[in-house]
């Protein structure tokens, strides 16, 4: 498991292999997944590795963990611009 500091502007929700939240920072806002569902489908399923999007205000990035599906999501939410930093989710990228 990767553990990262997060800056106060992002927020983060991990979803599990069963399509639950194993994870999030305090006030992750739950609407932002709604729009999202088929593209978090298609991550889980192995359909796509990765996606950077807008959902209203923020910038998302979504990407799949694993390579058996279904596959964890991390999901990173933020109002800025998302750093080199933030979006590297393995090392060697």
């Amino acid at each position: 498991m990767l553990l990262k500091a997060v800056p106060p502007n992002e927020r983060r929700r991990s979803l599990g292999r069963s399509g639950t939240v194993d994870l999030s920072t305090p006030g992750f806002p739950m609407e932002t997944m709604r729009p999202l569902r088929p593209t978090l489908t298609d991550l889980a399923t192995g359909k796509t590795a990765s996606v950077a999007t807008e959902a209203g205000e923020l910038r998302v990035l979504l990407e799949a963990i694993g390579a058996e599906p279904p596959r964890p999501v991390l999901l990173i939410a933020g109002t800025a611009p998302l750093t080199r930093q933030a979006v590297c989710v393995c090392p060697g990228r």
